[in-house]
């Protein structure tokens, strides 16, 4: 008998370090007054700044006070091991983090995000941090709405996103810091805009094309990175370090160093074929993304440490190396053994194995 029961030991552990109050949405077991809600907003708003909620279904809503939101992880159908849940996205939102929701913490959560303050009173939101999740991520940084500061994306799926809005009036986003994901379709235009991009991976161009980011005037760092194209060589604002580029090499060069061109996606990546690579295909597996044997991009970066690490996903910084299917780091219950399928004895001794998940 082997199940994946995350949210079990996840209350246990949240409780015993916070004291805060965790809420469920969409479960579907014995209902508790207070602690389970059938949609989003209600808990939401029950909730004190601090609070946990996990979400067991697709949900929407909104967050104006600092929260933990917290899922079972996404591409189950093709990890079924990982959790009880086997399907693809089982925890879906539509989420705004909106003015108040400094501080909130997203994590193994699939959907739509969108950051921006509804009240134009040029609030500035910050702080927020989105781990283990897959989706769209989108700022919108208009004037009418306000700031947009230290948002950080980690080990996570970008599918989609950046900023939304195109006149003279938007703000620049400021520390956006994205290490170790696959993304894809990402627009930051901006000046004035400052962003770093650590050990992440794109999509095979056999799929989707060059297209990886667009940094267009804002300033950032893309280093360790395995990607199909960043608009390098109109980007001056922008260093390159310790890259792979799936596009030519443009000229002149842009700002960096150790820069490689014209890469082949089958010669650097595990995967046996380019559709798994690809978040919006049925066949999708982070694990295309392990170095093979070989791999030019084994050893092909520089950590925090000064020390060579690998470039993509799965090098850099332990605490942000990628996990497959965005399960959170926290313990969780995956298998029970017994002796038998029927008590003969009293007690009759079972065994719990907990997975750290981290």
């Amino acid at each position: 008998m082997k199940k994946a029961l995350l949210f079990s030991v996840a209350a246990t552990l949240i409780c015993s370090l916070s004291l805060a109050t965790i809420r469920r949405v969409g479960y579907a077991g014995l209902q508790l007054t207070g602690i389970d809600f059938s949609s989003l907003q209600p808990a939401i708003d029950a909730s004190a700044a601090g609070d946990t909620i996990q979400v067991y279904s697709s949900q929407s809503g909104t967050v104006s006070k600092r929260l933990v939101i917290i899922g079972f992880g996404y591409n189950l159908d093709v990890h079924p091991t990982l959790q009880a849940i086997g399907t693809h996205t089982p925890s879906n939102v539509s989420l705004t983090l909106g003015a108040g929701s400094d501080g909130t913490i997203v994590t193994g959560v699939s959907g739509t995000y969108t950051i921006y303050d509804a009240s134009n009173a040029h609030t500035t939101i910050a702080g927020i941090t989105f781990q283990r999740c897959y989706g769209s991520f989108n700022f919108y940084n208009n004037s009418a709405y306000g700031l947009i500061s230290n948002v950080k994306i980690l080990s996570s799926v970008i599918t989609s996103g950046g900023m939304s809005w195109s006149a003279d009036a938007d703000y620049p986003v400021n520390n956006l810091q994205v290490f170790n994901c696959i993304v894809y379709g990402f627009n930051l235009y901006k000046a004035g805009t400052t962003a770093s991009f650590i050990n992440c991976a794109s999509p095979s161009p056999d799929v989707v094309g060059n297209y990886a980011i667009a940094l267009n005037n804002a300033s950032a760092l893309v280093k360790n990175s395995i990607i199909g194209g960043a608009a390098t060589a109109t980007n001056i604002n922008t260093v390159y370090e310790n890259n792979f580029f799936a596009e030519a090499q443009p000229a002149p060069l842009p700002a960096g160093s150790n820069n490689k061109w014209a890469q082949t996606w089958a010669t650097i990546f595990n995967g046996t074929t380019s559709a798994q690579s690809f978040y919006n295909n049925a066949n999708f597996d982070e694990n295309y993304y392990v170095l093979k044997a070989g791999s030019p991009a084994i050893n092909g970066g520089i950590n925090g440490a000064g020390q060579a690490t690998n470039c993509g996903i799965f090098g850099g910084e332990a605490i942000y190396v990628y996990r497959p299917s965005g399960i959170p780091a926290i313990p969780s219950f995956y298998k029970i053994s017994a002796p038998s399928l029927s008590a003969t004895a009293n007690p009759y001794n079972v065994t719990i194995s907990v997975r750290s998940n981290n």
